[in-house]
């Protein structure tokens, strides 16, 4: 870790606080929503791959209206302050520097976290990487990843380009992970840039045998890559990274809810080599059958010969599958589906459901169709008389 700058006398002075104040980062208590730019809610309750615009315009960086050494100062007396400070004490530190900053106009207070973020000063924090609501971090493991996720609060556009600067500099995947975030909500439509940039993140093997909770939250960046790209990029951690193969997993459902009409046909056709049986089953079972692309994958999968009996009847047993884990990601969001939406899937695979057994086409799943058939029908009858279909 670099040494951090001493700390300018001059600078309580200039801004006016008390010798005593703390300064410190924003943290949440459980529940409470962090002020920050909003979030673009996906239809349905499934992740949206358009989300997470900043809700402020970019403030273009004003000429200092505090001498550099003294902006320099404002996050440096932190830095050098947490060397020897406990989590709590961290935290509270923090909240109060993030506070402080935002008395500051908007172009100042970016322009003061770049040049904190240019000097490489940095000091751990003893708290997690931990997402919030909106993607924002509620506690940071660093001052600089603390800091750059500040910088997408008080200036996205410069956070977006200062992204650039830690692709090519830094060796941290928590730094990487909000660098990733920062740029993608300038840049939406993943560009060829970002993939890339995910793809090396994804690709430093060092990284991914003892993975940091930042690159853990950068599962989320492959969902929005979405298609092909992004299911090679989740496929190959689950070949090359054992610590991440739940995180893996857990995003590659995410990637599936995303995209259904793509992620079914793709999900059949797959080499389950690093896929089990098992998990393909599970993410199949998220097909919407009301699709007739999806309806059409999940035929040819039961009827394929390569896919083991164990496998099918775990689909059936799971088919619709509508749970999911609601939780704040970086770039991503997700909520249940409405009850209205959850009845009409359930009620259009028990047809489906209905149709295979009165075709006679796989007897040798009879079993689990039949137990499919009773579990969809008891959910189907408890929405009509909830007034749902």
């Amino acid at each position: 870790m670099k040494s951090p700058l001493k700390f300018a006398a001059c600078l309580l002075l200039i801004l006016g606080v008390g010798a005593g104040l703390w300064w410190a980062y924003r943290a949440r208590e459980v529940g409470r929503a962090r002020s920050g730019p909003g979030v673009t809610q996906g239809k349905n309750g499934e992740r949206n791959p358009a989300l997470m615009q900043p809700g402020r315009p970019a403030t273009p960086i004003p000429p200092a209206g505090i001498p550099a050494v003294v902006a320099d100062n404002l996050l440096q007396r932190l830095a050098t302050d947490l060397k020897s400070a406990r989590a709590e004490k961290s935290r509270r530190q923090l909240v109060n520097l993030h506070e402080e900053l935002r008395k500051l106009p908007r172009g100042e207070a970016a322009r003061q976290l770049l040049v904190f973020l240019n000097s490489g000063t940095d000091a751990a924090t003893g708290l997690s990487f931990a997402v919030g609501r909106g993607g924002w971090l509620e506690t940071a493991p660093t001052m600089r990843v603390a800091a750059l996720d500040w910088l997408g609060e008080f200036d996205p556009a410069a956070a977006a380009d200062h992204a650039r600067q830690i692709f090519a500099t830094s060796d941290s995947a928590d730094e990487w992970a909000l660098a990733l975030r920062n740029y993608y909500r300038q840049n939406p439509t993943a560009d060829a840039y970002f993939v890339a940039r995910v793809g090396e993140a994804f690709g430093r093997q060092s990284w991914l045998q003892n993975p940091s909770a930042g690159l853990a939250e950068s599962l989320d960046f492959p969902v929005v890559i979405g298609g092909s790209e992004g299911f090679s990029l989740l496929e190959g951690l689950l070949q090359r990274s054992p610590p991440l193969r739940w995180a893996t997993l857990a995003a590659m459902d995410a990637w599936v809810i995303a995209q259904r009409a793509t992620a079914i046909p793709l999900l059949v056709r797959v080499d389950t080599g690093a896929l089990d049986a098992g998990s393909q089953a599970a993410l199949l079972s998220r097909a919407d059958i009301r699709d007739d692309t999806q309806r059409a994958a999940i035929e040819s999968y039961l009827a394929a010969a390569t896919v083991p009996l164990s496998a099918k009847a775990e689909f059936l047993r799971q088919f619709p599958n509508q749970s999911m884990i609601v939780a704040n990601h970086l770039v991503t969001t997700s909520l249940p589906m409405s009850l209205t939406e959850s009845a009409q899937l359930d009620a259009a695979a028990l047809h489906f459901v209905e149709g295979l057994i009165q075709a006679g086409a796989h007897p040798e799943l009879n079993n689990e169709l039949t137990a499919s058939r009773e579990r969809l029908a008891g959910f189907v009858a408890s929405a009509r008389r909830g007034g749902k279909l």
